[in-house]
């Protein structure tokens, strides 16, 4: 075997000289610093050497720094038990995968993982990690300074620790935190916002409104249709009858596979017993479920949307995504079935697609039976709700929500809000009564259609609503022509506002941005740009609201108000 020097050498200079780049390396580059570079293990390397590994380092950090800690460590442990983050020498700060770590979970990440921190600044994020709790966990990938792993025993329980009341709890990752007591959930994620805010130590996090029920709250679930059934502890024996065709969830890290549910408790009743039926009809119509891979077959996605309708009744929409196929025939009378069985089944659509990346948003939709929409009471509004349309998830927080961007938005019969990434109109709309006049902007054009019907339907006729593209990726802020108005209320996707969007704002100087995310970390990335040293305006008030229970995301309100001593630069530049 050669010696580390004469391997990494070996490496180094076989890697430069394949690429080439080994002959340009400048002599200036030859003549760079190596302070802080000379391992004990390179001492002595002459300096063409060490110009050529730095360069090495430079291009590919990654792979450099796994060489070097995979060649400096003895290969000696083979056994599986915890180990003791202090026997590893100082250099090795990467844990390879497999290794077995027992650690103290202190705090829940934004994406649900438990935090556990090492005396060697490695963080640890522990897949149902409880914070309060010591658990031994598997690393499954590591990174320098962080790695993930997955919980192989619990030594101390947390006293947060509940029960799950589903089956395929932990399996099914639509709910992270089943077995998690809510209070704690609540806490976590007020936590979460305080630390995403915490540079605006003057600005109070207000106490995390809660849901009102940890269960059967979303008004909308989507599952999917494959050919592959997702085994936790790896693929059996020989294939059950009947795997070809499954519906369920997709399954954590394994795109190509379907975990598939009888029961799920996010969604309303009888949400459950619809899901199995339409899996027991689809089945015999004996055309193929889609094929993630390959790329074939017909079923893709069973989307079913659920409203409570201005009488108090339960409305559902049931959403059969396929590829395109003139099969409108053959599913009519399937729709028929379930309406006879599911009365409160309203609408049942055909939407047909050719993407190849789980997009359930149709080029093509058939109605198959019933109407085209649904219809939701919100804060005494009745909206429509079509098939590609937004809405907020949880209809019974979302009214709590309403009122603190109400509240937050401060206003009077004199002022004009611009509503933007309006959806179907439900924040602008149950705002028009307290302003003058209120102007939505929507990238979809069905929900721009909602909207209009939206306000027809309730008799609000000081709110209109416009196609608008808000990416602004190809033009400048200075070419966006929209209404001027003194309040403007935000509600973006999760990506959050484009730079662009925030230099419009940073022109038009509303008195009040009302932002509304279901992502706060992108939502404080916004906020930073807006309140910036030299920034237009300062944060007055943070809520965060748990829309989603059981999951890690949560909904945060922030108010901005318009700097009294702002003056505006007399350019800007895109």
């Amino acid at each position: 075997m050669r010696s580390y020097r004469g391997r990494m050498g070996f490496i180094a200079s076989g890697w430069l000289g394949r690429s080439g780049l080994g002959r340009k390396l400048s002599t200036r580059r030859r003549q760079l610093d190596f302070e802080g570079f000379r391992e004990p293990e390179l001492e002595g390397l002459p300096d063409s050497e060490l110009a050529r590994l730095r360069y090495f380092r430079q291009a590919h950090s990654r792979k450099f720094e796994a060489h070097v800690m995979s060649m400096s460590l003895p290969h000696t442990r083979t056994e599986t038990e915890p180990i003791d983050i202090e026997d590893l020498p100082p250099k090795r700060k990467k844990l390879r995968r497999g290794v077995q770590v027992e650690v103290d979970i202190t705090e829940l990440a934004s994406t649900g993982e438990g935090v556990a921190k090492l005396d060697t600044g490695m963080v640890i994020f522990v897949e149902r990690g409880h914070p309060g709790s010591r658990v031994v966990a598997e690393v499954f990938n590591s990174r320098k300074d962080h790695a993930y792993a997955k919980v192989i025993s619990v030594v101390n329980p947390s006293e947060n620790t509940i029960k799950p009341i589903c089956k395929h709890y932990p399996t099914c990752r639509g709910c992270k935190f089943q077995d998690l007591k809510y209070s704690a959930q609540m806490y976590e994620k007020h936590k979460q916002v305080e630390n995403l805010f915490r540079q605006y130590k003057d600005i109070p996090v207000l106490p995390i409104i809660g849901s009102g029920s940890p269960f059967q709250y979303r008004n909308k679930m989507e599952f999917t249709y494959g050919t592959k059934r997702y085994h936790p502890d790896g693929p059996p024996a020989e294939r059950p009858a009947g795997d070809e065709f499954i519906l369920g969830m997709n399954a954590p890290r394994a795109w190509d596979k379907v975990i598939e549910l009888d029961e799920c408790h996010l969604m309303p009743e009888p949400g459950t017993e619809i899901l199995n039926l339409a899996r027991d009809l689809t089945r015999e119509t004996k055309f193929p479920a889609y094929d993630n891979y390959a790329h074939e077959g017909f079923f893709r996605n069973l989307v079913l949307r659920f409203a409570s309708n201005g009488n108090g009744e339960m409305e559902v929409m049931v959403n059969i995504v396929t590829s395109f196929t003139d099969a409108d025939q053959m599913l009519r009378p399937l729709a028929e079935k379930l309406v006879s069985k599911f009365p409160c089944i309203v609408s049942v659509m055909h939407s047909m697609t050719t993407s190849k990346g789980g997009s359930t948003v149709a080029e093509k939709e058939v109605l198959l039976y019933g109407r085209a929409y649904i219809e939701q009471q919100l804060r005494g509004l009745v909206f429509r709700i079509s098939s590609s349309s937004f809405f907020q998830p949880n209809p019974g927080t979302a009214e709590k929500l309403y009122k603190v961007i109400e509240d937050f938005a401060e206003l009077t019969p004199e002022l004009t809000v611009l509503d933007l990434f309006c959806g179907t109109g439900t924040i602008g709309l149950s705002l028009a009564g307290s302003c003058k006049h209120v102007h939505g902007l929507e990238l979809v054009e069905a929900a721009v259609h909602d909207a209009e019907n939206n306000a027809t339907r309730n008799g609000i006729h000081n709110a209109t609503f416009k196609q608008e593209n808000l990416d602004l990726t190809k033009i400048s802020p200075h070419e966006l022509d929209l209404p001027k108005s003194d309040v403007i209320v935000l509600d973006p996707p999760r990506a959050g506002l484009h730079p662009r969007l925030v230099k419009w704002l940073k022109l038009t100087l509303p008195k009040r941005i009302v932002y509304a995310s279901c992502n706060p970390s992108t939502q404080v990335r916004d906020v930073n740009r807006l309140c910036e040293d030299d920034g237009p305006y300062r944060l007055t008030k943070i809520q965060p609201v748990d829309q989603f229970p059981n999951t890690p995301h949560c909904e945060c309100v922030v108010a901005l108000e318009l700097r009294e001593d702002y003056k505006q630069p007399s350019e800007f530049y895109v």
